[in-house]
């Protein structure tokens, strides 16, 4: 059978098969032991940014914690980021926690089932609102994603665009199933249909494919390489009777939300103690340490953060703003990422928290 006699028997033929491909070869992922729109919709929101391993482990963790939107609603914004904590972009939790109370306050806690309604919800896109009307309301509703469109793209022999792509798999989708049209082919693509090396031979669809693999689509072609900036800067850990340095980001910018330690440029590691003593001030520091540095990436940013534990003593509050915190009020505070990797180094080397 070729590629041609599939294509004239399809819609069915296609959904059948990776329908029966998904069905044995599916990964068991927490969110899908239940689906629900909301648990669909916290799952699609933090696989944006995030590796699929990454997210298995946490997924849990966020349910024990917001079980239902209406909890998601009624939490408040610091304990939804403490939450988020090591999943980056956290502008994501804001909009969770901002549309959760949407959701509660508007429509009584249950989800809306049509696309205009949920798009007009804070971070939620047509791919996130396609995959909440197909996976958790069965809607025929493709959900294109990187996999999804590479997967098509092989099978095809040339690159389509989302429109053919998306009217191809709405009949997909009606012939079989929402679920053969839209995550069955999403987890082709991530297991079998990757983007290096795919493995062929394990693929439903090997005696049809157009390329078998030879073909890269068009959304993972770079004409040209990003530029990383990359940067050191030095993270203060200044302790003094029980307390840390610590200032809220505020409420706009890449940090929003978030609680931050001191953070200095540096252009010479060897000038790390001198710009240490001069923030904090030469009468007031007692002991200075270097910390192991920790790698920040976001966007385009390489940053090295190069963490200095400082013992200090008789520093009321620093120059610009940031303020003495109980050490004993960490653990409810969120912090980034790379933030809360330096805290946990200070907390092995003294025994003050």
């Amino acid at each position: 059978m070729t590629t041609e006699t599939l294509r004239g028997n399809l819609p069915f033929q296609f959904g059948d098969l990776i329908r029966l491909w998904f069905s044995e070869n599916a990964r068991d992922l927490p969110w899908r032991r239940e689906r629900t729109p909301y648990r669909v919709w916290i799952a699609e929101v933090m696989l944006q940014q995030t590796v699929v391993p990454a997210v298995a482990k946490r997924f849990d963790q966020w349910m024990k914690l917001f079980p239902t939107v209406e909890a998601l609603s009624e939490a408040a914004e610091s304990e939804v980021l403490a939450a988020w904590e090591g999943l980056g972009y956290y502008s994501r939790a804001r909009n969770l926690h901002k549309t959760a109370q949407i959701i509660t306050q508007k429509y009584g806690g249950a989800f809306p089932n049509d696309r205009e309604s949920l798009e007009a919800l804070s971070g939620i896109g047509s791919y996130t609102t396609a995959a909440i009307l197909s996976m958790a309301f069965d809607q025929p509703v493709p959900a294109l994603d990187v996999n999804v469109r590479r997967v098509m793209s092989r099978f095809f022999g040339e690159t389509r665009t989302d429109r053919e792509v998306t009217g191809f798999l709405t009949e997909v989708a009606i012939a079989s199933s929402p679920t053969a049209a839209g995550e069955a082919l999403m987890e082709l693509g991530q297991l079998i249909c990757t983007g290096r090396n795919p493995n062929c031979n394990n693929c439903p669809f090997i005696n049809f494919c157009k390329t078998r693999g030879e073909l890269a689509s068009e959304v993972e072609r770079r004409d040209k390489r990003k530029t990383i900036n990359r940067r050191d800067e030095i993270v203060v850990v200044a302790l003094q009777a029980g307390s840390i340095l610590i200032k809220p980001a505020g409420k706009e910018g890449l940090f929003a939300g978030l609680n931050l330690l001191p953070t200095l440029s540096t252009i010479d590691l060897a000038d790390i103690e001198k710009r240490v003593t001069d923030y904090i001030g030469e009468m007031n520091v007692l002991r200075i340490e270097r910390l192991k540095p920790v790698m920040h990436y976001f966007t385009t940013n390489a940053v090295r953060l190069n963490p200095v534990l400082v013992y200090v003593k008789n520093l009321q509050q620093s120059s610009d703003g940031f303020k003495w915190a109980a050490l004993s009020t960490l653990s409810t505070m969120a912090f980034p990422s790379a933030h809360r990797k330096i805290l946990e180094q200070a907390k092995v080397k003294c025994d003050l928290f």
